[in-house]
């Protein structure tokens, strides 16, 4: 639902189409000398933070002068979809803005962009990827914002930034369980998947932030759950944030949920 540019000379084109990245090299063991010089790296201007999905730093490594980033790191910054097969030794990265098509199923409610779901209720959502489809039921199971907010995100990583006078923080702790799923494989879920808007209908940046544990982050197989924390950053007179997953790439389709309690 968002497209982001990306650093000058590190990577381009990763959002026009789905890749699938081979390396094509033999198997084996090679010793190599690493050289770490503290290296940063920014997205649009803003500094990223370079972690697991466990909240543990990731340093950049440069080896025979080619620099070395961690992939899903880079991956959920740019809002891609970032799988490891395997059998093939093949890391996948799907653009989530092209080839994402979701197709909700909720016929017991009437909950929609206009009429998000309470925290507290469950919705279902079967999503089509283009290696197949899963079915995955979706809670916000509960949220806060503000100063309560912001003072367990500065307690998850201290180079977490602080909001702007007119913004201000909300975490939500979301569960996530997939109920069916149309391929013998497992679902990656980070909290790029999730996407808030304001209550006028306009979408809110992302801002990169560690969150606290447990992050939702993770892959999940068929009849697993997967519950975390997402951190958003709204408007604080802004009453009505709400949150929306799996729509498709042009705003249609997708679950809503409220992040406030009314």
């Amino acid at each position: 639902m968002r497209k982001k540019e990306f650093w000058a000379g590190m990577v381009t084109m990763l959002l026009l189409m789905t890749m699938i990245i081979t390396v094509a090299a033999k198997t084996g063991t090679v010793t190599q000398e690493l050289t770490y010089t503290d290296i940063k790296i920014t997205l649009d201007g803003k500094p990223l933070n370079l972690t697991d999905e466990h909240g543990n730093s990731i340093e950049p490594f440069a080896v025979n002068g080619i620099t070395y980033l961690p992939v899903r790191v880079i991956g959920d910054a740019l809002n891609l979809n970032v799988a490891w097969d395997g059998k093939t030794s093949t890391v996948v990265l799907t653009s989530k803005d092209n080839q994402n098509q979701t197709t909700p199923t909720t016929p017991s409610t009437n909950y929609s962009r206009t009429n998000p779901a309470p925290i507290g209720t469950k919705q279902q959502i079967t999503v089509n990827e283009y290696w197949g489809s899963y079915t995955a039921t979706v809670e916000i199971t509960s949220a806060f914002r503000g100063q309560t907010a912001w003072a367990a995100i500065k307690e998850a990583n201290r180079f977490n930034s602080a909001p702007t006078s007119s913004r201000e923080y909300i975490l939500a702790s979301i569960k996530i369980k997939i109920d069916s799923v149309s391929a013998d494989r497992a679902i990656n879920i980070s909290k790029y998947d999730f996407t808030a808007f304001n209550s006028e209908n306009a979408e809110y940046e992302v801002i990169s932030t560690v969150n606290p544990k447990p992050n939702l982050s993770g892959d999940i197989y068929e009849g697993g759950t997967l519950e975390g924390w997402v951190s958003f950053v709204v408007d604080t007179d802004d009453l009505a944030p709400k949150m929306v997953y799996g729509a498709d790439h042009n705003g249609s389709g997708g679950i809503w949920f409220s992040l406030t309690d009314k």
